[in-house]
Formats: C-alpha cells, sequence, structure tokens
C-alpha cells in the first residue's frame, strides 16, 4: 500500500535535513506501508526516486540507500562539521543508525 501524506510547510528551515525549500507550502511524506514480497527492494526503489526528484527521506524510518546515495541527499561536510563542534563522534554515525540494517538488505539488489 502506498502512504501519500501531505504536510503543510511551517516556514522556511535552512537546518542541515530540512525537508522545506522556499518555495514550498505543502511537503509530501511517502512511504510503503503493509507487508509486501519484496518491501526492501521496493522501499530502496522508491528512495531512490524521492531522491532524484531532489527530495529527502526521512530519518524515522529504515534507509536502503547505500552511504553514498544517502549523503547526496544531505550536507555529508555539514554533518561532520556540526558532529565536531558538539562532540557528535560519542554517537553512532548517522547513516549506521538508519541504514544498517544487514538483516533487511539481503534481498536487495545494488
Amino acid at each position: 500500500m502506498l502512504w501519500l501524506c501531505p504536510v503543510l510547510s511551517l516556514g522556511i528551515d535552512e537546518s542541515l535535513f530540512s525537508v522545506v525549500q522556499s518555495n514550498t507550502r505543502f511537503v509530501m511524506n511517502i512511504g510503503l506501508y503493509g507487508i509486501a514480497k519484496d518491501l526492501p527492494q521496493s522501499n530502496l526503489d522508491l528512495q531512490r526516486l524521492v531522491t532524484k526528484v531532489g527530495g529527502k527521506c526521512g530519518l524515522y524510518s529504515h534507509i536502503y540507500l547505500d552511504r553514498e546515495e544517502f549523503w547526496s541527499c544531505y550536507n555529508y561536510n555539514e554533518y561532520i562539521r556540526l558532529r565536531e563542534i558538539s562532540g557528535g563522534y560519542v554517537f553512532m554515525d548517522l547513516w549506521d543508525k538508519v541504514a544498517g540494517i544487514v538483516f533487511s538488505k539481503i534481498s536487495i539488489k545494488r
């Protein structure tokens, strides 16, 4: 099942993980919901499409993109800078946290 949920933008957020752009009134939350035979592969295909059209993958669910694909959505250099100034190296790397789900990647074609 395809999940489509328009979300009203509350303004311009210029943070590292912002999904809001200057001309955006709404953002669209898109996802796959339910049980499917090829759910990991379907999620990867959807995440690649979202990235291709300039969207970002939410960090609240599993990310199936590889490290390079993931960081093409976000400013990796800014992420590293913020980790350095905030002592963030005591925590797990963000990609490892949201995409380091080896058990689900077995059936994914790279």
